[in-house]
């Protein structure tokens, strides 16, 4: 009776077969429905976003910090400081570059992880920089190639760094989308037409669209105070209204053309 018992758990639970010959038995592996997924991984990089976050991918994350600063736990936030070059004349900034900084040192800015809580490294990392991009020219969705590099001090090793060339065409995107908007629509306004705030911001609105990009009002006023020089000399002449905002734009003469692409 014992046996029996015993015999018939076996049965249950598989526990007797405890060595499969392949050989004999002409085992054979199912196929995978579709293509196997390729990973590839991008290359280094910073993306900024319209709204004033920049991400900041894997490959960066682990130069800057080799080994995680997070051993055996969920990583946290990490301490970033942001250095620029500017150009000789200082209205453009030709490098950023990012260095690791403690969490008291001045002018650092907190970088959070993105994505699913794990513990792995390096992660995704994202920051809140809005102030910095439009310091710095950025009013689009563009993704920068950041390089390795090691910060020297007298000759000496002081420690690690990345930088983002910035005078080159971004990976993806545009660096001023803004400014994209206002020259397709200066290539088909009317010159020397006074057009009041409202048509032109329903204007721009669907220029953006076309584009596919957004652009707020609140972010063209500011670009406008802050550029206003810039594309009067380009022969797009606001009239400022009150302390942040404008009431009308003429465009003084025609935009020429792009000339065709050769084949």
């Amino acid at each position: 009776m014992r046996k029996t018992a015993l015999r018939g758990a076996e049965e249950r639970t598989g526990e007797r077969e405890t060595v499969l010959d392949v050989s004999r038995e002409h085992l054979e592996a199912l196929p995978r429905p579709g293509r196997p997924r390729e990973t590839s991984r991008q290359p280094a990089n910073l993306l900024f976003h319209p709204d004033g976050r920049i991400q900041i991918s894997t490959d960066v994350i682990e130069w800057l910090w080799p080994q995680s600063p997070f051993p055996n736990r969920v990583p946290g936030s990490v301490h970033l400081k942001l250095l620029v070059k500017w150009s000789r004349d200082r209205r453009q900034a030709e490098k950023l570059v990012l260095v690791p900084a403690g969490e008291n040192e001045p002018d650092a800015l907190a970088a959070s992880p993105v994505g699913r809580r794990e513990v792995r490294w390096p992660v995704v990392y994202v920051m809140r920089a809005a102030q910095i991009m439009r310091h710095i020219g950025i009013y689009g969705y563009a993704r920068y190639r950041a390089y390795r590099t090691e910060l020297l001090k007298g000759g000496r090793k002081i420690g690690r760094a990345v930088v983002v060339d910035l005078t080159g065409a971004p990976l993806e995107g545009r660096k001023d989308d803004i400014l994209a908007c206002l020259q397709e629509w200066a290539r088909q306004a009317t010159p020397g037409e006074v057009v009041p705030k409202g048509r032109f911001m329903a204007e721009i609105k669907g220029i953006a669209q076309r584009l596919g990009v957004f652009v707020s009002k609140r972010e063209l006023e500011s670009y406008v105070r802050t550029h206003r020089d810039e594309l009067a000399k380009a022969g797009i002449v606001f009239t400022l209204s009150g302390k942040t905002s404008f009431s009308s734009v003429m465009l003084e003469k025609a935009v020429p053309e792009k000339p065709a692409k050769r084949r």
